[in-house]
């Protein structure tokens, strides 16, 4: 088992072998059939993530201060991904030199790891360290800026796709989350404030983007968190998402299909 682990991590970041030698099949993964059909999902969830961008936007008590927030830097890249999923279903081309994914299939790639990711680590902090039923039910915007777009990304890359995750790609979402950190940062020692919560005194915490990340009040608790998030919680997160993507059998060439029928009808 640790030997297959490893395994998995000698794997390139864009390889189209797994280790079984199996060979990723390009225009299967990204171009599922029947292509109208799945375009026809896509394109319509591509139109609802910006439907609730829009939303967010128009929402906003200081709609320029949208990217402050960790929720809308994930808003934005899950949007990217669908994008960039839908364009290279119809009509971008996938495959490179020497049949290895190009620039349009490792971007869509790239784009899908970090969202499913990012979205699944925004939904669990949601629903289990800042919601409170006392304030209410959660609205249509709430749900959807912390669970629904999850559940969008898994449905298009995991399950209409196949997309595999590769070990390797880890080093694309830790760096994407250390960038947000490094913003939250500098963010905390400035005076921008949080135009959502901000009462005009210095010294409450509600100047932080998020409380529990108060670098001028509490600096020690917010490097605590911060160091807990990066190295514990967001390679644990992604290894269960690693995990839950293998019970989806990636779509493989025509040569490795026919390889495996030939070696049922063999044991047979």
């Amino acid at each position: 088992m640790f030997c297959g682990y490893l395994n998995e991590w000698r794997l390139g970041m864009y390889s189209l072998e797994d280790t079984t030698s199996a060979r990723l099949s390009l225009e299967k993964t990204f171009k599922p059939a029947p292509k109208i059909f799945f375009g026809v999902i896509k394109l319509a969830i591509t139109v609802w993530v910006i439907e609730v961008i829009i939303h967010v936007l128009v929402t906003r008590k200081k709609p320029q201060c949208f990217f402050y927030f960790l929720t809308n830097w994930q808003l934005t890249t899950v949007l990217a991904y669908f994008l960039f999923s839908l364009l290279t279903h119809t009509c971008l081309p996938v495959t490179g030199t020497g049949g290895e994914p190009n620039i349009y299939a490792r971007i869509t790639w790239t784009l899908y790891v970090i969202s499913l990711n990012l979205s699944f680590v925004i939904l669990l902090l949601y629903w289990f360290l800042e919601f409170n039923p006392i304030f209410g039910p959660p609205t249509y915007i709430r749900v959807m800026t912390h669970g629904g777009v999850f559940l969008f990304t898994l449905l298009d890359g995991m399950i209409i796709n196949r997309i595999p995750i590769r070990l390797k790609q880890f080093i694309w979402y830790w760096s994407y989350c250390f960038v947000y950190l490094v913003w939250n940062v500098i963010h905390g020692y400035s005076p921008l404030g949080n135009p959502e919560k901000s009462d005009g005194d210095p010294d409450s915490d509600d100047d932080a983007i998020y409380t529990i990340l108060s670098w001028k009040n509490r600096p020690k608790t917010a490097a605590v968190v911060s160091v807990l998030v990066l190295f514990v919680a967001t390679p644990l997160l992604f290894h269960i998402l690693w995990l839950v993507s293998k019970l989806f059998k990636p779509r493989y060439s025509e040569q490795r299909v026919k390889l495996d029928d030939d070696e049922e009808a063999g044991e047979a």
